[in-house]
This record gives C-alpha cells, sequence and structure tokens, in this order.
C-alpha cells in the first residue's frame, strides 16, 4: 500500500511560508543560495523552505509525500525548473 499524495504543480511552489524576523547584516554571512537544475524523471528531496520555480511556461513537477515520515520529493515530468535553497553555513 502505498502512503503518498501527489500534486501536479503548473506555477512556481513555494514549499514554506515567508516568515521570520529581520536580523542584523551579519546573518547573511552565515547564509548560502543554492540553486539545483532539475533533471527530467528524476526526483530530488525537499527541505522546508524550498522554492520550486519553472523555467519555461507548462513545465509539470510531481510532488510525493509519504505520509508516514512527511517526507515530500519533486520530479520534473516535462520542461524545465530548478530548486532555490536557502541554508546556514
Amino acid at each position: 500500500m502505498r502512503y503518498s499524495k501527489s500534486f501536479l504543480l503548473l506555477t512556481t511552489f513555494m514549499f514554506a511560508a515567508c516568515g521570520g524576523g529581520g536580523g542584523g547584516g551579519s546573518t547573511q554571512d552565515n547564509i548560502k543560495h543554492t540553486t539545483i537544475q532539475m533533471t527530467p524523471q528524476k526526483s530530488y528531496p525537499l527541505v522546508k523552505g524550498d522554492v520550486i520555480v519553472r523555467d519555461q511556461e507548462g513545465s509539470e513537477v510531481v510532488l510525493d509525500t509519504n505520509v508516514k515520515t512527511k517526507r515530500t520529493v519533486a520530479t520534473l515530468k516535462k520542461g524545465s525548473a530548478h530548486i532555490e535553497r536557502v541554508v546556514a553555513k
């Protein structure tokens, strides 16, 4: 039995809401911005705060969420898209 839900994305998907207070300039020094170019039919594990961006109109990304583990993976089905990730250094 499969414990997952799939969603078809036709628009930019923001995985977590924006939020958090502003910090001083030193906070920016501890943040790393990463762009992950997606390859068709390859699954990418997502983390809180990831943003999936379509690079071209008509791109389709499917999200699979395992209900038990609450982990989500994104798979590019067609077109072009990338994942924008912000992590602490």
